[in-house]
């Protein structure tokens, strides 16, 4: 049965990612029967309210929506680690029962029920609109060869800005802050946390402490995210790569390497229709999860490339090609396999465009996102 959703806007976030990702899920609720935003008072019927990252203050959620015995249920859509969540207005959404955070990757999640026991939470991957899906004459199998050997997009901090962040941790974590990213970086399963417990137990640090330990995760993971990241884009020298992303990528992008520039999120589709292979390694932040950005190269017709982790098999199959991030020279031989080989980069990339298109769409997450509200809006306060 159709219900109105109402969904915020006015987001900012880098490359305009949240603000494209709320107008793509809108449009799936609208293609799904369901109003948007429509005219009257929010309340007045069962819905939800549903929003990305966070509302400025709870008081931005309108007050029928948070009011005791409101039909509505708050559905907040989160996609960032749980370390990135504002304490302050966590305790206070924690005391609607309507309301549900909603994650699209599980890394970290065990941690939620500690710092908030009262928080439900359930886990809705992310999803990429019908619209990103190439026309089957677009792909390479069913004709012309695409212009780019391989595409890569993403960001890394530049050097100052880096060690900004590690001076605004106490100057006894900054060691051992480093010593978690190298870690890290050897091991690439090892989620943020286990290394917290490994590198600050040792040294007798309270690891629980959650404004300390997310402090530590702002700086180790910048740090391994841009470590990681210039190990795997040189590592492609000799394979024509164009590099998309803030401008701290120029000094890393010499000879067959090319820096292109800034994007906005919203211009992923068309800059992956352009390439033959895409490597979309997964958010820094997380160890086991994958984001959209693996589902837009498959369904952009990218034979897609990815860093081997545990969530990525069984949620994208054969869709993908995997290497271990601690060898970035695997990527580079998996690369260029694929573009020595077309019949099997075709096979690879037409694999992905279906599987994107069969299970990874907003369209599929609608009823989740539906399900999940309707839940905490029949969910009693508690006395």
């Amino acid at each position: 049965m159709p219900i109105p959703i109402y969904m915020p806007s006015g987001y900012e976030s880098r490359y305009a990612l949240l603000g494209q990702m709320s107008d793509e899920i809108a449009e799936a609720f609208r293609a799904d029967g369901h109003s948007v935003n429509p005219d009257g008072l929010i309340g007045d019927e069962p819905g939800i309210y549903l929003w990305l990252n966070f509302p400025p203050s709870i008081e931005a959620i309108p007050p029928a929506a948070r009011a005791a015995g409101s039909m509505v249920g708050l559905a907040h859509f989160f996609v960032d680690h749980p370390y990135a969540l504002d304490e302050a207005l966590m305790d206070e959404l924690c005391e609607l029962p309507n309301y549900r955070l909603l994650l699209p990757c599980s890394d970290g999640a065990h941690l939620l029920g500690l710092r908030w026991p009262k928080l439900q939470h359930k886990i809705l991957l992310h999803g990429v609109p019908g619209s990103s899906v190439c026309a089957r004459d677009e792909c390479e199998s069913a004709g012309g060869e695409r212009e780019t050997d391989l595409v890569i997009t993403g960001s890394i901090d530049d050097q100052e800005s880096l060690i900004k962040k590690r001076a605004m941790l106490p100057q006894q974590l900054q060691a051992p802050a480093d010593e978690m990213a190298a870690m890290m970086f050897a091991q690439p399963w090892m989620p943020f946390e286990q290394a917290l417990d490994v590198v600050l137990g040792a040294r007798g640090v309270a690891a629980g402490d959650w404004p300390l330990a997310a402090a530590v995760w702002r700086y180790v993971t910048a740090a391994l995210n841009r470590r990681r990241r210039i190990s795997i884009v040189t590592a492609m020298q000799g394979i024509e790569t164009d590099v998309w992303g803030a401008p701290s990528w120029e000094p890393h992008c010499t000879g067959s390497i090319r820096y292109r520039g800034s994007f906005d999120y919203s211009d992923s589709g068309q800059i992956l229709k352009t390439a033959k292979v895409a490597l979309a390694w997964g958010p820094t932040q997380f160890s086991h999860a994958f984001s959209e950005r693996a589902l837009l190269a498959m369904a952009a017709g990218c034979a897609t490339v990815v860093d081997d982790r545990l969530l990525v098999r069984p949620r994208l199959g054969n869709g993908v090609e995997c290497f271990d991030a601690a060898q970035p020279a695997q990527a580079h031989s998996i690369v260029r396999a694929l573009l020595d080989e077309p019949k099997k980069r075709h096979a690879l990339a037409d694999r992905g465009r279906e599987i994107v298109s069969r299970n990874h769409l907003w369209a599929n997450r609608v009823p989740m996102f539906i399900a999940a509200a309707a839940e905490a809006a029949a969910t009693p306060a508690l006395c």
